[in-house]
C-alpha cells in the first residue's frame, strides 16, 4: 500500500448546519466593500459554474476557495491574484463561518 485516503467532510466531520449561500453572500459583501464585485445573483451563478468546472477537473486536485473567487472576478475583468488581500478577506469569513457549523 502506497496511501491510504479519508474523505473527512462530511464523514466524521458534519456539515449539515453550514449556510453555504448565507456565506457566500458574506463573502461576496466582503468583495463589494472592497469595490470589485457584481451583484450578488450575478456572483452566485459565476462562482458556481466555476466551483462546477473546477470540481471537474480530471487532475483531481482540490482547489483553493482563494482560487474559486480569483477565478470569479476574472470574469468581470479583475485580474486579481489569490493573494489578493479583498480575496483573502473574503475566504475567511467564508471558511469561519464553515469552520464554527462543523460537528462531530
Amino acid at each position: 500500500m502506497k496511501a491510504v485516503t479519508f474523505d473527512f467532510g462530511a464523514t466524521p466531520v458534519l456539515d449539515d448546519k453550514f449556510d453555504y449561500f448565507g456565506s457566500l453572500r458574506t463573502a461576496h459583501r466582503v468583495l463589494e466593500k472592497g469595490g470589485i464585485a457584481p451583484s450578488f445573483k450575478e456572483f452566485k451563478h459565476d462562482y458556481l459554474k466555476v466551483r462546477e468546472r473546477l470540481w471537474k477537473d480530471p487532475e483531481l486536485r482540490e482547489y483553493s476557495y482563494n482560487l474559486r473567487l480569483a477565478e470569479v472576478l476574472k470574469l468581470y475583468g479583475y485580474m486579481l491574484p489569490e493573494s489578493d488581500a479583498r480575496i483573502q478577506e473574503a475566504t475567511d469569513v467564508f471558511s469561519h463561518a464553515l469552520i464554527d457549523s462543523l460537528y462531530m
